[in-house]
């Protein structure tokens, strides 16, 4: 008895481990079929993104200070470089778009300004990153000119210029932090220059 007993104790082992054998052959069908589709349709994707939305973005140069007086030029102030960025996806969350391009044109700001020894439009910047109508190259000499430009009347011809730029992405809910409209981030503070009036 024992010796039966034991006998269809394996004959069941070996059909469970059959049964599990085939359920693998089952599954590892589904998930070779999957990759198959996305190449039969190279335009599905797990998580469609069939609308496309945007922001406006730019440079914002502030003034701090004219050679020392912080009240000589109140909240003077101009903006540079206007683009627009653009974030797919689905087209229930058109917010999620706008999130999408507000963190591309942030992210676009942050790493050209990091770097401003640079002459020419970087990587981050470009349409192959959802950026369009950005042009600005020399993005130093851009802020420095800017800052210039709002040199007062009633400052010496020489002046010392001290300003901050903000990088600001603007538009419907989305293009600010949340459901906002708007996103201003400091990314530079009280960056000094010396401004010659006529050289703006």
């Amino acid at each position: 008895m024992l010796v039966v007993g034991w006998h269809l104790r394996m004959l069941i082992i070996d059909d469970i481990v059959e049964k599990m054998k085939k359920n693998q052959s089952t599954i590892r069908s589904i998930l070779l079929t999957i990759p198959l589709a996305l190449l039969t349709f190279p335009g599905a994707t797990l998580a469609e993104e069939n609308i496309q939305e945007s922001c406006n973005a730019y440079y914002e140069v502030k003034i701090v200070s004219v050679n020392g007086e912080k009240n000589l030029l109140g909240n003077a102030r101009t903006k540079i470089g206007e683009f627009y960025a653009q974030g797919g996806c689905d087209e229930s969350v058109p917010n999620k778009c706008r999130r999408r391009a507000r963190d591309s044109a942030q992210h676009c700001m942050n790493i050209h300004l990091y770097n401003n020894e640079l002459d020419f439009v970087p990587a981050e910047c470009q349409q192959s990153n959802h950026i369009y109508d950005y042009i600005i190259g020399d993005i130093k000499s851009a802020v420095e000119f800017a800052a210039c430009s709002l040199h007062p009347d009633s400052a010496p011809d020489i002046s010392t210029i001290i300003f901050s730029v903000y990088s600001v992405t603007e538009g419907e809910k989305g293009c600010g932090p949340d459901l906002r409209r708007m996103q201003r981030n400091e990314i530079i503070r009280s960056y000094s220059i010396t401004c010659e009036r006529g050289q703006e």
